[in-house]
């Protein structure tokens, strides 16, 4: 059986602390009258703190808190202009998401919270920090699974102090935008990523160790850094070229992008280990012009293929990361010889620009 460890996430940009806040006391004494016309407003009290809905979609609904979150009972759908206080939780459906704003806004803060999650405002007050003096709205949300995405700005005299608490992990945040928190429901799997700008810090309670993320980088359970985890996110493409049919094998020749980790260009080394003296001579026939013929230069080619296939990316003589060794993209029609042969079929293929002239020079040389 896994064990989780404990997990705290800190965000910051500047000092790491710990402040001890002291709760502003009411605008005005509860009974008092309102200021009269003309007199100037009270600053918003703790309790005037509350996150308006100013954008859903979907089914997206809340209740106060300790209200089962599998029934239907005790639970208002959401609607822009809804105030959500402290005590409330929300939950998200499928392909649904609502966009929480902090009001006042001052500091400016937003949420987003993503399909099929299920979260809670803990605390919503403006306090004051017994170290700094500092005024700070403090919001506290709870997280039970799904995501949550946000953002807030740090202005004028009050910042803004955002911590998203779940089971096995707490994220706190101090001047930093475009963060977000996924937790996996029922397995302790999170991931914790920074988009934009700021500094993300990841402590884990029980070792001590930490992980210092800048934007674009983000962090799991597994506590490694960011480079060392990027190899098990990157999609890689296992295409049977030879099985594929129709509109399936089309699509995949006009819309996929980069290099393959195991057979770079779409299974090129197959068509290239082609067998029989015809399908060598026809494949010779095809690749030749274009990596040989000096009239013929890369940049023709691809706009050539380009223009052919207008839908999908277009493919990048040097590849999609940037190694710069350079690709081939070759159309097969129906004319192609080597198509006629059953050595290739229609569409598009990528060869390794080496690998093709070394295969057309081979060829050259024995006469096969």
């Amino acid at each position: 059986m896994k064990r989780w460890l404990p997990f705290t996430f800190i965000a910051v940009a500047g000092i790491l602390v710990v402040p001890v806040y002291s709760q502003d006391p009411p605008a005005r004494p509860e009974g008092a009258q309102p200021p009269a016309e003309g007199e100037a407003a009270a600053k918003p009290a703790a309790s005037d703190y509350s996150l308006l809905v100013v954008e859903l979609k979907g089914k997206v609904h809340y209740a106060p808190l300790g209200t089962d979150a599998k029934a239907d009972e005790g639970w208002t759908a959401a609607k822009v202009g809804d105030r959500l206080t402290s005590g409330t939780q929300v939950r998200t459906g499928v392909r649904s998401k609502v966009k929480l704003s902090l009001t006042p806004s001052t500091p400016p803060s937003v949420f987003m919270i993503e399909p099929l999650a299920l979260m809670c405002v803990d605390e919503l007050f403006k306090g004051r920090d017994e170290s700094t003096g500092q005024e700070a709205v403090v919001t506290r949300l709870g997280l039970a699974y799904g995501a949550i995405r946000a953002g807030v700005v740090e202005q004028g005299d009050v910042r803004s102090d955002v911590e998203i608490r779940s089971s096995v992990a707490t994220l706190a945040k101090r001047g930093t935008w475009d963060f977000r928190f996924f937790m996996e429901r029922g397995t302790g799997y999170f991931q914790i990523s920074l988009a934009d700008r700021g500094l993300v810090q990841a402590i884990q309670n029980q070792t001590g160790a930490r992980v210092t993320l800048l934007p674009g980088q983000f962090v799991n359970q597994l506590m490694a850094r960011w480079i060392e985890t990027a190899r098990f996110i990157r999609p890689v493409n296992f295409q049977d070229w030879y099985g594929l049919q129709g509109a399936e094998l089309v699509f995949n020749l006009t819309n996929q992008t980069g290099l393959g980790v195991l057979s770079p260009g779409g299974n090129a080394v197959e068509v290239l280990n082609a067998t029989g003296r015809q399908s060598s001579e026809a494949l010779v026939g095809t690749l030749e012009p274009v990596v040989l013929s000096e009239a013929v230069t890369q940049q023709v080619i691809q706009q050539t293929v380009f223009d052919v296939t207008t839908f999908g990316p277009r493919r990048r003589a040097e590849g999609d990361f940037g190694i710069g060794q350079g690709i081939v993209p070759v159309f097969f029609d129906s004319n192609n010889p080597l198509v006629r042969l059953g050595g290739a079929k229609v569409g598009r293929m990528d060869f390794w620009k080496s690998d093709a002239v070394r295969f057309v020079k081979q060829h050259r040389k024995t006469g096969r």
